[in-house]
């Protein structure tokens, strides 16, 4: 029962799916995003959702942001590098 719920919760939480697609969970904490830049990304794809409610779902996932230098960011992720295609 209680994989059956974590996996109810994973399918019905956009900021996984939006992690998953956008993102290495490298949990190294020398890999970090701001929770301003991630936040920015996510609502550009799922308007209307809060900050704190996209917060509340990062920590669901056991994803926890802390200051450095007065800027709060998420540790242990980073960007997923696109390659453009040739264009040749």
């Amino acid at each position: 029962m209680k994989e059956e719920t974590q996996s109810y919760i994973d399918d019905n939480n956009p900021v996984r799916g939006y992690l998953m697609k956008t993102y290495t969970i490298t949990n190294n904490d020398e890999d970090r995003v701001s929770v301003d830049s991630f936040y920015e990304g996510f609502t550009y794809e799922h308007p209307g959702i809060s900050k704190r409610k996209m917060g509340n779902l990062m920590m669901m996932m056991k994803m926890r942001s802390r200051p450095l230098h007065g800027v709060r960011y998420y540790y242990g992720i980073k960007e997923v590098a696109f390659v453009e295609a040739d264009q040749n």
